[in-house]
């Protein structure tokens, strides 16, 4: 008799902690705002209020992986799109955003990314860039959504010494021009801001696919 209540005692204590996981993982449903998406062209700045919100909501639902990446996409339009250009403490804000995403989910390329043009805006010798950027090809080198701001970060970065960044580079090259050609200006913007040797890079690593189109970098050089 003791120890079958001894048993109900167990499941119900185990229970407990359970339900409140339910109740609060429903309570972060309903009170989440809208997400945001950093890599969507226009997309709005997210309200000081939204963003407390998905702060408050990555403590009381901690598993969630999903709404860690929420704050760390908000804090990063805030931090990296918005009239104010580089603040400093935002600039901090953010970057812990990221890492905590990453922690509980370190597969998505979306946070390494910008954490890495976080990085870069803090200071644009930040060796730990070069890393980021690597994450964010690992996962997920064929994300035709991030091939733009990814493009455009490699050509500001001096990786020319950094052959695995530049092989990874190469595949974003190829895949413009051999499945997305419509998005061509996307590396003629990242050869016009590149420096000389990146520019050299980038018409290389064209002229194996499209020679015409090297032609045209080139030329634009001049």
């Amino acid at each position: 008799m003791k120890s079958a209540q001894n048993f109900k005692v167990a499941i119900f204590l185990l229970l407990v902690p359970l339900a409140g996981a339910v109740i609060l993982n429903s309570c972060a449903d309903l009170m989440r705002p809208s997400p945001v998406d950093f890599f969507k062209s226009n997309e709005r700045i997210p309200s000081k209020q939204e963003i407390e919100t998905s702060r408050y909501l990555t403590i009381i639902a901690p598993a969630r992986t999903d709404l860690k990446a929420d704050l760390a996409q908000s804090l990063g339009i805030l931090a990296l799109k918005s009239d104010a250009g580089y603040l400093p403490s935002v600039n901090q804000d953010a970057q812990v955003a990221a890492r905590q995403a990453l922690e509980a989910g370190p597969y998505d390329s979306k946070i390494w990314l910008i954490l890495a043009l976080l990085a870069m805006q803090k200071s644009a010798h930040d060796a730990r860039t070069s890393d980021f950027l690597k994450m964010s090809y690992l996962t997920g080198a064929s994300s035709l959504e991030l091939i733009p701001t990814r493009i455009a970060a490699v050509s500001q970065l001096d990786a020319i010494g950094d052959t695995d960044l530049q092989e990874l580079a190469r595949g974003d090259i190829r895949l413009i021009l051999n499945r997305v050609p419509e998005i061509k200006p996307v590396l003629a913007s990242a050869h016009r801001h590149a420096s000389p040797e990146m520019k050299a890079f980038i018409e290389d690593s064209v002229a194996t696919i499209d020679p015409q189109f090297a032609g045209t970098l080139r030329n634009q050089a001049r």
